[in-house]
């Protein structure tokens, strides 16, 4: 598991605090892989394709608001001129 590197990067960044906390997490890392079946390359990769899906579902929704905002400017700007062109008593 040290031998991957982006395992290694992460327990570099985890000794930058605390040994025990690096070892700690070290610990249930191993643990939580054996308990899957899988290895922390795999673990990274499935957080990668997870984070990249909620990007793109949180790009999806933010077009489909922008497209709602348009749509409501131009029923507000058609409501307005209907409504200034109606003469009130």
């Amino acid at each position: 598991m040290l031998l991957d590197e982006d395992v290694s990067v992460g327990i570099k960044v985890w000794l930058e605090g605390s040994k025990i906390t690096a070892d700690v997490s070290l610990r249930r890392l191993g643990l939580f892989c054996l308990e899957k079946g899988i290895t922390p390359r795999q673990l990274i990769e499935l957080a990668r394709k997870k984070l990249r899906s909620w990007f793109w579902i949180l790009s999806m929704n933010l077009k489909l608001k922008a497209i709602q905002i348009a749509i409501l400017r131009v029923c507000l700007k058609q409501l307005n001129l209907s409504l200034s062109s109606t003469i009130w008593f």
